[in-house]
């Protein structure tokens, strides 16, 4: 992951856990519905190579998040 991300993200699968679930909570507690969306690190180096359009590791992940959901969501 850290091959891909760089210093984007946390050291460990554990600090990376913690951070994601209290953003997960602090979300929800403002009334937004959150989604998990399981990560598949091929998946999403063929959509980054397909969408060199898109700059920016942030939105790359924003982007393919929406488009995994999207795909296992059809009806929305």
């Amino acid at each position: 992951m850290k091959r891909l991300f760089g210093n984007e993200i946390q050291a460990t699968h554990d600090e990376w856990l913690k951070a994601a679930e209290q953003l997960e909570t602090e979300v929800s507690r403002q009334g937004i519905q959150v989604v998990r969306v399981p990560f598949d690190p091929t998946d999403f180096v063929r959509f980054r190579d397909a969408h060199p359009e898109i700059k920016g590791n942030q939105k790359l992940r924003q982007a393919w998040v929406v488009n995994r959901f999207a795909a296992n969501n059809p009806d929305g």
